[in-house]
Order: C-alpha cells, then sequence, then structure tokens
C-alpha cells in the first residue's frame, strides 16, 4: 500500500470513463493526486494506488468524460439576465402583471425595472403564444402594475426581427420615446388606436439596440450587479458540465472586472479564457492606442490555470439569423431590401487593425458569420501572415456559418481555429436561415462534417443559445430546427465519438490547453464529470436529457448535489 504521501487524493473505480484520448480508450478507473491525473486504466491497476486517506469512490457503472469547454459563450452577459424579474415561465398577462407589482413594492419609487424576455428560453420564439392571452400586456396594463417605476421587459436576444421589448409609460418618457420613435434602424414603436405608443417596441437590429437604449438612459449594471450575475452563472455552468469557456468574441471592461474579482474570491469555478473586446467602429488612432496598453494580453497572456486573458474579439459582420450577415449573393432584408449584409469596418481598415495586433504579437479573434465575411476576414489573415507569420498564434474566426472548401483550406493552411454553433440552426433555422437565405442555403450552414474532414479542430458552442453542452452535442447529431422539426443540412452530421471530441479536445486546443485538459490522460488536470446515462450508446434523441450527477475541477468536486463523491 501506498505511504499517504504518495497514495493519491481520489480513486474512482468501477466506471466507464471514456477518455477521449487518441485512441479514444475507455477505462474503468482513475487516480487523482494535487488536482491531476496520476493513474488511469483498468481497476485492477489503479485500486491498489488508493492508501489509507485516499477517497475510493464506486462509480457503479456510471458514465465519466472530461469536463466539456464551451468555445464561445457569454457567460457574464447570461448571468446578468438572471437576475432580471424573471418572467419567461409567466402563463398569462395577470401573473406577468403581478410579478412587476410585486418587485414594484420592493424597490423605491423612480427605479427601473428590468424584467426578462417573455417566452421559452433562450430564443423566445413562442411569445406571445406562451400567455394565455395570446398577447402582449398593454401599457395601461404595465402602468396599473408599476404606476411609479419606469418598466422595460427585455428582447429575445435570439429572435429574428421584429423582437419585441415592452415598456410602461414611466420606462417611454425616461427613454425619450414619448417625444419621438427610435431610429428606423434600430426598430419601431407600436401604436394603439388612438395612435399613441402602445409600449411595444419592435427591434429590428437586436445588438445595436442594446447600445441604443443604454445611451438613452436604460440603466447599465453596477459592479455589484455584475459581480452576483456571474457568480450565478458559473453555478449553472457547472452543473451542466461547462468546465471551461473560450470567450473570445471580446469581453468589456466592467466583465473583465467581474471575472477577476470572483477569481479573486476563489469563487470562480469555471476556468475562463478571455479576449478584450475592440471596437472597429473606433478611431484607428485610438485602437492602436488600446492595443499598446494590452501588453498584457499577448500570449501566453495574464492570469493562471483558472483564469486567463489573451488576445483580442472583433466583430466583421451582422448576425446571420436576424438577416445582417455579410453574404456572397444578395438576400432580401427585414426591410424588403435587395442587400448583401452588414460589414461593421471597411476591409482596408479591419487590415490595419490586424497588423497592429500582429506587431505586437495579440492573437486575434473574429466573428464573422456570413461566406464573404468569412472570405474577407480569411483573405485579410493570409495577408497578415505573409508580412507577420501567425501559423503559430492559432487566430480564431467565430460562428462561421458559411464556409467555402477554400476558407476550410485556408484555416487548415492557416492553423486557425473556427469555434461555431449548432445551436443556430435550432433557434433561428425556419426563422431566419429559410426567411432570409432560402432553404437550398441553409442546407450548407454549420458544416461540422466539412471541417472535420478537411481537418480542421473545429469547436462547438453555445453562443445565446441553450448553453448545456449534452444539448449541443444532441444538436451536433440532430441539427434539428425548433419550431418544424426539420433536419438542416443532414450530409453535415457527425458521429457521437467526433461531438464528445469536439465539446473537449478542440476546445482545449483553442485555448493551448491541449497539455492540461481536454482528455483523461495521466498529467491532466482532473476535470471531469459523471453522467446519468452514456451519450454514445443512449438512443440518440435521450443525448439532450442525459443529466450531469456530478463536476469536478481540478480535483475538487464543484457540483454533486447527489453526493457521488462522498
Amino acid at each position: 500500500m501506498p505511504t499517504s504521501d504518495l497514495a493519491p487524493d481520489w480513486v474512482l473505480h468501477g466506471g466507464r470513463i471514456h477518455t477521449v484520448d487518441d485512441g479514444f480508450r475507455t477505462v474503468e478507473a482513475l487516480a487523482i493526486k494535487s488536482g491531476r491525473l496520476v493513474g488511469v486504466g483498468a481497476d485492477a491497476e489503479v485500486r491498489p494506488l488508493a492508501g489509507p486517506g485516499t477517497r475510493v469512490v464506486d462509480l457503479d457503472g456510471r458514465t465519466v468524460v472530461p469536463g466539456f469547454v464551451d468555445g464561445h459563450n457569454h457567460m457574464a452577459g447570461f448571468g446578468l439576465g438572471l437576475l432580471a424579474l424573471p418572467l419567461r415561465d409567466a402563463a398569462s398577462v395577470a401573473e406577468v402583471c403581478a410579478r412587476v407589482a410585486a418587485r414594484a413594492a420592493q424597490v423605491p419609487p423612480g427605479t427601473w425595472i428590468v424584467a426578462s424576455p417573455l417566452g421559452t428560453p433562450p430564443y423566445c420564439l413562442d411569445a406571445p403564444g406562451c400567455l394565455a392571452e395570446g398577447r402582449f400586456p398593454t401599457r395601461e396594463e404595465l402602468d396599473a402594475a408599476a404606476p411609479e417605476h419606469p418598466l422595460y421587459v427585455a428582447y429575445g436576444l435570439g429572435k429574428p426581427p421584429p423582437a419585441p421589448a415592452l415598456l410602461n409609460s414611466r420606462g417611454l418618457a425616461a427613454l425619450g420615446l414619448d417625444r419621438e420613435p427610435p431610429p428606423a434602424a434600430i426598430g419601431s414603436l407600436g401604436r394603439d388606436a388612438a395612435g399613441r405608443p402602445n409600449g411595444i417596441l419592435e427591434i429590428v437590429s437586436p445588438f445595436a439596440a442594446l447600445g441604443w437604449l443604454f445611451g438613452r438612459g436604460l440603466p447599465a449594471a453596477s459592479p455589484e450587479r455584475h459581480l452576483d450575475g456571474l457568480r450565478a452563472a458559473t453555478r449553472l455552468y457547472l452543473a451542466a458540465g461547462i468546465t471551461m469557456i473560450y470567450e473570445a468574441h471580446g469581453v468589456r471592461p466592467e466583465e473583465l472586472r467581474a471575472y477577476a474579482e470572483l477569481h479573486a474570491r476563489g469563487e470562480m469555478g469555471v476556468r475562463s479564457h478571455l479576449a478584450v473586446g475592440v471596437d472597429l467602429d473606433a478611431p484607428l488612432e485610438a485602437i492602436d492606442q488600446q492595443l499598446a496598453w494590452l501588453g498584457y494580453a499577448v500570449p501566453p497572456g495574464l492570469g493562471d490555470d483558472v483564469l486567463q486573458v489573451d488576445g483580442i474579439g472583433l466583430s466583421f459582420d451582422g448576425p446571420v439569423g436576424h438577416g445582417m450577415a455579410l453574404m456572397r449573393e444578395p438576400y432580401e432584408n427585414y426591410w424588403g431590401q435587395r442587400w448583401q449584409g452588414v460589414q461593421y469596418a471597411p476591409t482596408e481598415k479591419f487590415l490595419a487593425v490586424l497588423r497592429l495586433a500582429a506587431r505586437r504579437g495579440l492573437r486575434v479573434q473574429t466573428q464573422c458569420s456570413g461566406g464573404a465575411a468569412i472570405d474577407a476576414v480569411l483573405d485579410a489573415y493570409t495577408t497578415v501572415d505573409r508580412e507577420i507569420p501567425i501559423r503559430d498564434a492559432r487566430w480564431v474566426i467565430e460562428h462561421c456559418q458559411f464556409p467555402s472548401a477554400h476558407n476550410i483550406e485556408q484555416c487548415r493552411a492557416l492553423n486557425v481555429v473556427p469555434t461555431t454553433c449548432t445551436n443556430f440552426l435550432w433557434g433561428q433555422g425556419s426563422t431566419g436561415y429559410y426567411r432570409f437565405y432560402g432553404r437550398e442555403l441553409a442546407q450548407q450552414a454549420v458544416p461540422l462534417r466539412a471541417w472535420l474532414d478537411g481537418g480542421v479542430p473545429v469547436v462547438q458552442s453555445s453562443d445565446y443559445g441553450p448553453y448545456p453542452p449534452l444539448f449541443g452535442l444532441w444538436q451536433s447529431l440532430a441539427r434539428r430546427d425548433a419550431l418544424t422539426g426539420d433536419v438542416i443540412g443532414p450530409e453535415q452530421r457527425i458521429t457521437r465519438e467526433e461531438a464528445l471530441r469536439i465539446y473537449t479536445r478542440h476546445g482545449a486546443y483553442a485555448t493551448f490547453r491541449e497539455r492540461d485538459v481536454g482528455s483523461l490522460e495521466l498529467g491532466k488536470l482532473a476535470d471531469l464529470l459523471v453522467l446519468s446515462d452514456d451519450p454514445l450508446t443512449c438512443p440518440e434523441e435521450a443525448i439532450r436529457d442525459v443529466a450531469v450527477l456530478a463536476t469536478m475541477v481540478g480535483g475538487q468536486a464543484v457540483h454533486d448535489p447527489g453526493d457521488v463523491f462522498a
């Protein structure tokens, strides 16, 4: 028997443990010491490693997999949403108003009440049909519920235009909407039979609307609220099996502050790998000055194995599901115009920013959704690579729903890592992809099979969609539209093993953490999940309902409601 100094802290045995190593081995037991794996193999090999102080856990045949890595999400924003007045499960107008009135009784008059969207999260496609009356609350009903408070009921970020937000009279006045309508590029204000604003703000440019609303007076979250939201989000993520995120879209300073403070308190939980957001709309001189201050974000970056900041995040075009992606061919947008989509910065300016970043050694991640955007971004990456090689820096493209075969080869040649999201097909397949681009082109979206066959380590993510990775793993296979049940691009389905590898090893590769996480191998960190069923063998439809019974990060049980590790 090993001495207490040499014995592992944990031995987990009697399980079906998918290591996701090079050979995709399935073993029975693991031994863990000081947060790392010191034994991986058969029960007969690993159990004898236990010493007097070792905690020995019988897995009783349960399945174990590496912790999941979400390649792009908005954990901080998701957390703030958790703190809003919850209306998602409200079943009637009366219930909505009762909840608003209850909140109004709790906060001082004049204080903003900010509520979640109505409908089934995250896309809220069923509102207002989810309410018994089949309509939204009127301005007068919301006024009666909160006569002394400005009220804002958020729109669903995943919902294609028009996405309705709700305001009472005080909310309309606080935003100046009782005096003038919003810009047409933001949305329109509904009116009643008498021509008065009815409190429904129909958003047609969801992400632009956020900045506009904050600029008009909708209150931004306080540092304490950011911290509380992030704390709540990490708990839900760990419960869903997310042990690491890569937020390369770019975090804002207030979000980075919340991450840093939560980590300083020892409450981070989810390993978080972050890029710093850079606004391409700013003058080039201002961007250059910002990059000059980002020396701490040059890889390997600032931080440790729990929180790390490196690189910058850029956005090149608009969202596919809202009919704003930069596409190769013209299509009809929400306003009935023929266009090719939105490009946030001229290509030459974008290229200039890439050169500035490359010269400073900064890793670049660019959100580029439509085909023409992907073409432009990868051509710019190629141009920079000829001047300043970027292959070892693993630059990233995000979303990239419509890559061509040439784009895939460009990524392979440049060692560019794509992060994509089959959740888009679930939440916006018929309402966005079919609506704006047609069924034929929609079949080419999010081509996981093509990425893998092209030798590119594509990474899965949740973005604003359903965040549980087991849902995303299922959707990697199902490719289902939520409303119609259509399978979108069936030839782009992948195998279960490939889907699990994408959610683990590929995510680790995107963050330069493949030596530490992504698989269960000797020397790696003990980031792992105990599942209620085996996603590699259970019926396909059951994959999304597999429960995470327990989550371990670095040898610490961080989610264990059933005392699996007790």
